[in-house]
């Protein structure tokens, strides 16, 4: 099989839940906060991977 060079943005999702949303001005508190990986490289070495392929994925971060 061959390897793959994975090259791309990798992020952190931070998903917030709410009760309602706020009006103008308004200020509310979640009530639950999610966190995911994200962004275009790191989805695609997470499914190349979940397929068996054998991979590096590289990415700039900070």
């Amino acid at each position: 099989m061959s390897k793959l060079d994975i090259l791309g943005s990798v992020n952190l999702d931070i998903v917030l839940r709410l009760h309602d949303l706020p009006r103008p001005g308004e200020t509310v508190h979640a009530t639950q906060s999610e966190r995911y990986l994200g962004g275009k490289g790191a989805n695609q070495a997470v499914s190349a991977a979940r397929t068996g392929a054998d991979l590096r994925f590289r990415a700039c971060v900070g």
